[in-house]
Order: C-alpha cells, then sequence, then structure tokens
C-alpha cells in the first residue's frame, strides 16, 4: 500500500504525523511504500515516531522513494536507517562530525540501566555550552550551589526521571517488550531546542484507568492527569538530598520547558495536550498513536534561569485541561 508523509513530519503538523501511524500501524500489506516527495522537514518528534513505528515492522517491506537527498542525510545522520530497515532510499555520504552540544541521534531505550546515561545525553545537547559547568567548582556562598547545581544537574534529574516514567508505565498491561525513542536538536537560527520521548507500550489511559484522579476514561483525561502533581511519580528519590520526588518526570519537564518559553506536545491514543496553554484535543483525521509521544521545546538561552525548586509541582495549583472536540 501507498502512503504519503506529509511536508513537515514532526510538530509542526500533528495532524499529519498521527494519522499516518494509524493508517500504516493498521496496514497488513506485504509492501508498504511511504512516498517521501512532499517532506521538507523532519524533527525530533517526527524521527522518534517514525521510528517505534517502522522498527515494529519487521515482516513487512518498506521503502521511502523520491524522498529528498537533503532529508535522507538528516534522516542518516540521526541514525534513523540503522534501526529501520529503508529501501529505496537515496543516501548522501556526508561527513560526521561530533555534536553532543547539539543533538542526539535517534536512540531506542530498553533498560533502566540506561535511563541516566540517556538523560546525560539529552542534558548535553539541550543546554549546549551551559554544561561546560563544572560540578566540582566552588559553591556560592549565598546559594550553597555552583552552577552546575543550579540548571545543568536539575534538566538531567528531570529527564531521567521522565525516561524512567515512560519505560515503566509503557510495560504495563503485558507491554512488556514496549520501548523508548529519544532524539533531540538545537537549531542555531532560531535558538529553539526541540526534544521527543516516545514509547510504543499502553498508553495513559490504560496506565490510569483506575486511577481515583481520573476525571473520565477517555484518552484526552488521562493525560490531563498524567500532568497532575505525583501522578506520574515513580521512584522515591532525593534531589539534593533535601527534596523527595514529587512528580519529577512529566510534570516538572512541563515546567521547565514553559519557564524557558516553549511547551510539551503529549500524544496518547487519539488525544494531544500542549502544556503550556493546557488546551487538548482529539487527533483530527482519525489519527492515534499507540503509547505516549512528548514532543519538548524550548528556548536555549532561558535555560540557565530555570530554578527547579520553583517548578516542582504543588498540589493546590493543580494543572488544568479544557477539552475541546
Amino acid at each position: 500500500m501507498k502512503f504519503h508523509l506529509p511536508y513537515s513530519v514532526g510538530s509542526r503538523d500533528l495532524p499529519s504525523l498521527y494519522s499516518l501511524c494509524a493508517e500504516v500501524r493498521r496496514c497488513t500489506d506485504r509492501e508498504i511504500e511511504l512516498d517521501g516527495s512532499r517532506v521538507q522537514f523532519v524533527d525530533p518528534l517526527g524521527l522518534t515516531v517514525l521510528g517505534a513505528l517502522l522498527s515494529s515492522k519487521h515482516d513487512q517491506r518498506i521503502s521511502m522513494p523520491w524522498l529528498p537527498v537533503n532529508i535522507a542525510g538528516y534522516l542518516d545522520r540521526m541514525n534513523f536507517f540503522k534501526h529501520c530497515e529503508i529501501h529505496d532510499v537515496e543516501k548522501p555520504a556526508w561527513g560526521r562530525n561530533d555534536l553532543r552540544n547539539k543533538l542526539v541521534e535517534l536512540t531506542c531505550i530498553e533498560s533502566h540501566a540506561d535511563s541516566d546515561r540517556v538523560a546525560n545525553a539529552l542534558a548535553d545537547a539541550i543546554t549546549g555550552t551551559l554544561t561546560d559547568a563544572n560540578p566540582n567548582a566552588a559553591f556560592d556562598p549565598s546559594t550553597g550551589k555552583n552552577q552546575y547545581d543550579r540548571f545543568r544537574h536539575p534538566i538531567f534529574y528531570a529527564l531521567s526521571e521522565l525516561i524512567e516514567n515512560s519505560l515503566t508505565h509503557a510495560r504495563q498491561q503485558g507491554n512488556l517488550r514496549a520501548k523508548v525513542w529519544v532524539a533531540s536538536q538545537y537549531y542555531d537560527t532560531a535558538g529553539i531546542v526541540r526534544m521527543a520521548v516516545v514509547d510504543d507500550g499502553c498508553g495513559m489511559l490504560t496506565t490510569l484507568a483506575n486511577h481515583p484522579r481520573l476525571p473520565e476514561k477517555s484518552h484526552l483525561a488521562a493525560i490531563a492527569t498524567a500532568l497532575l502533581p505525583k501522578v506520574s511519580c515513580n521512584r522515591d528519590g532525593r534531589l539534593y538530598n533535601t527534596q523527595g520526588n514529587q512528580g519529577v518526570g512529566l510534570t516538572t519537564t512541563a515546567k521547565i520547558a514553559k519557564s524557558a518559553r516553549g511547551s510539551l506536545a503529549i500524544a496518547s491514543g487519539d488525544s494531544c495536550v500542549f502544556s503550556s496553554t493546557g488546551t487538548g484535543a482529539v487527533l483530527a483525521h482519525g489519527g492515534h498513536w499507540q503509547g505516549v509521544a512528548i514532543g519538548f521545546h524550548c528556548r536555549r538561552s532561558k535555560l540557565a534561569a530555570v530554578r527547579l525548586g520553583e517548578l516542582l509541582p504543588r498540589e493546590t495549583a493543580p494543572f488544568e485541561v479544557s477539552f475541546e472536540e
């Protein structure tokens, strides 16, 4: 069967991305053709969603004819073709520079043991030169913290919790083979960081179906509930040995994004919620994601001012979502 990849594969056109995913997931044809002639942009969310989707199609032949060479080169640089066997693609022979302060290639996480390592790589890519901060530098007498403690470590910690939560929740209800896929990139011209954390597990509604704070059994309500303080907490970790885990992960990552003039776009099942505005909607054109797909963006220059202690969730100020069909 033949499908057309959209003009923008990722955060700029979420309905088209998830509509395509739903159609491809349902397709049982021996061969699947994804016409790439329209594609002009792929971001980390599109990369991770396609990676999670197509890597599972082991028994089908996947082709991407007419994919522009520059897009094929980007996918190759981001290790997409190492995870997915794709036919009929012309890949340019590009060199490979060390860009760890700007990107994390498509990475598949199958073990909790990898959470901190991958979270560190994401923190490097998201904060860039801010990661030059020395964890052993002298403390500021007025705060008791150094530059590393103030912004780089909290971001790493929140991402580690986010990955841990994603892997744990994805594998509930018998989905023991679920995986988490991540990627990140810094766009110099716009000064924007984009990151994605995507799993192919059971989804938020299944995870929270019996949670007392779930107002109704819908995918939209489940995403909104997952953004409430402490709902997605997994570990009883300690931050700076003084602050117990208070749902650091999805909730605090959303607050970090908002503080740095960004947002999360969280899709699960047939719905999507934007954390910065609190708006949510059922995906158009039959869009659906089997699992949870989180797209993050923010302005890198604003990250240095983020103070995790000020962003920890408070139950007196719950996250609210407006529901729109």
